[in-house]
């Protein structure tokens, strides 16, 4: 891809590894220029406008630091595998969770935050509380002693906090609330117009007035439209006094709201609360005390508490398959998390994915330039991603051979999941082999780090170390697992009654590897000659994947001569090699006839008549 129109982007420059160097934008002077070292990998992204640099990004290993404009570079976070590393006062830990294609599903934080907005009303306290608080006054001597604000129906509106929330956080409220006299409050409250009128003002709203008072004004009277009913309950009693909250999304459409009053007991203290309110999605709370009665007497509020404990989800995507989200939540003032789709890193100017040998476009669900290994893959276009399935392939930098496994599918108590005949639900996963720099012996790790405790998984790694062990190998298994040249994917045999082999009509060319039997062989009289471990079959069939990888030899062949040349020439070295380093397995010299015989273990070797 040279251009696209589609983003603004007038052209694009690659260098020898393919890779850009330079994209220019339709609008002049606008452009980014990305530097990488001899081998492609990206040290740094430069983004221009007018000319001028906005931007700078550098990439040093894990430590991603930026740059605004000509302004120094300071550390943003650094990144690893499980998570990354804030810079904030101190350095906050973050981790991500990931689906099975690692695409990153939600980040959350470690280091929880609560958040306290005490008013007390006390003199020694005004000037924090009136940052926090709007509409603080009138404080007034409290009868009981200290400071009060007191309302009555020419002030019915008291303080009040406009408090933005995030998905998660929990929010509790209190205030104290004293009236003195059991009788003279009124039988009607207050009218919907006045409350809306002293609410609107008590939160600086104005009709005509800047962006911010229009659409508070324009918010409560909305609401006072009809929406919702006010507090007010009207009891000569006892005051129509309460603690009221007022929840919007980041439209402000009114998603709940709520009011606790005093109790009917007669005069005295009370305390009015709200404990434990969880938002279920970003806005603003509006949150106040009000006295709605008719009467002039004066209703006392005192020690008005709010706490806000912020959720530790600070981040959350969902994907549609080729990578674009949908449903993202980003916590407001969270540093931004740029890795997402299989945990890379999507540029903010282009929408591109960085997976480092190329540039992804989760839009199109294709590459911007062709797969510089798309002579291997000849049935699909050099522009295709994950063999255009990408809910069951990754296309994943690295390490190159990867297990394919089904395990039965659970439900949030570990229950195995069934259909409605009572079979077993399977989902298909995988796993990325490599070889533990300590013991040299090839293993199979989750995410967490821990050993994949699958049947088939150990399997096949007890197969190839079984091999590796005995130097039967030849340096075979460790040369695929490294080789970035083209990837290896083992996934079981669906019969298990004949020879593992590579499926020619599935992306990638699979092996499938039959871990529960072993071939004896036969002569043209059915005789048995002689038997291998299903541990030899996997060899022999990385035989052919190295062939594949490194000499462009297609595991289709139609002609009959040609195949079996192919597979005598894996016997004649791969095969028969391992057979002589191993103890009891048969050294065949002739490509030919077997029956295959069920073993307890893939090292096993069938016994023969």
């Amino acid at each position: 891809m040279i251009k696209d129109l589609n983003k603004g982007i007038d052209e694009i420059h690659y260098n020898h590894l393919n890779l850009p160097y330079l994209v220019e934008m339709e609008t002049s002077g606008s452009y980014i220029e990305y530097t990488y070292d001899a081998i492609g990998t990206k040290l740094r992204q430069k983004v221009f406008e007018g000319g001028n640099p906005v931007k700078t990004t550098d990439y040093v290993g894990g430590f991603i630091y930026e740059a605004k404009g000509s302004g120094p570079s300071e550390l943003q976070f650094i990144q690893h595998e499980d998570g990354r590393i804030i810079k904030e006062t101190d350095m906050v830990y973050q981790y991500h969770l990931k689906d099975h294609l690692g695409n990153v599903r939600t980040t959350f934080t470690t280091k929880g935050y609560l958040s306290g907005y005490p008013a007390t009303m006390e003199d020694i306290y005004n000037a924090q509380e009136s940052q926090d608080f709007d509409n603080l006054e009138p404080r007034v001597s409290h009868p009981l002693g200290g400071k009060a604000v007191r309302l009555n129906n020419t002030t019915p509106i008291g303080p009040g906090k406009e408090l933005p929330v995030s998905r998660g956080d929990t929010i509790n409220m209190s205030v104290e609330i004293y009236y003195e006299n059991g009788s003279g409050w009124g039988t009607n409250s207050l009218s919907l117009g006045t409350m809306a009128s002293a609410l609107t003002s008590a939160f600086g709203g104005v009709n005509g007035g800047n962006e911010g008072q229009q659409m508070i004004y324009d918010v409560f009277n909305v609401f006072a439209g009809g929406s919702i009913a006010f507090g007010g309950t009207g009891n000569d009693a006892y005051p129509s006094a309460y603690l009221n909250y007022l929840y919007f999304d980041t439209d402000f459409t009114l998603i709940s709201h709520g009011h606790v009053g005093v109790p009917t007991s007669g005069p005295g203290t009370y305390t009015a609360s709200f404990a434990d309110i969880i938002a279920d999605q970003a806005g603003v709370m509006y949150i106040y005390v009000s006295n709605e009665s008719t009467s002039p007497q004066y209703v006392f509020f005192d020690n008005f508490d709010i706490s806000v404990g912020e959720s530790p989800i600070l981040e959350s995507s969902d994907y549609y398959p080729f990578g674009l989200t949908f449903n993202s939540y980003t916590k407001p003032g969270t540093t931004e998390q740029r890795y997402k789709y299989n945990g890379k890193e999507i540029q903010e100017e282009t929408g591109w994915y960085d997976y480092g040998a190329r540039m992804y476009m989760a839009d199109l669900g294709r590459w911007g330039v062709v797969d510089a290994k798309s002579e291997v893959y000849s049935p699909f276009s050099p522009y295709h991603y994950s063999f255009n399935n990408p809910i069951k392939y990754i296309d994943p930098d690295g390490k190159e051979i990867w297990l394919f496994y089904e395990e039965a599918k659970t439900d949030r108590d570990g229950n195995v999941k069934t259909k409605k005949d009572g079979e077993i639900k399977y989902k298909t996963k995988s796993v990325q082999v490599s070889i533990n720099n300590e013991t040299n012996e090839v293993q199979a790790l989750g995410k967490d780090g821990m050993v994949i405790k699958n049947g088939f998984v150990n399997n096949v790694v007890s197969s190839l170390n079984y091999v590796r062990n005995n130097d039967a190998d030849y340096g075979l298994v460790e040369e695929l697992i490294n080789t970035d040249r083209g990837r290896v994917d083992i996934m079981k045999s669906e019969d298990e009654e004949s020879a593992s082999g590579i499926n020619p009509w599935k992306p990638n060319y699979p092996i499938e590897f039959n871990d529960a039997a072993g071939p004896v062989y036969q002569d043209d009289d059915g005789q048995d000659l002689g038997a291998n471990s299903p541990a030899v079959q996997l060899l022999h069939e990385l035989g052919h994947k190295k062939r594949q990888i490194f000499n462009g030899v297609t595991p289709y062949i139609k002609d009959l001569r040609e195949k079996n040349a192919e597979e005598q020439l894996i016997v004649d070295t791969v095969e028969r090699r391992a057979s002589m380093k191993l103890p009891g397995e048969y050294p065949r010299r002739k490509y030919g006839k077997a029956r295959y015989v069920p073993v307890k273990t893939p090292t096993t070797i069938p016994k023969i008549n």
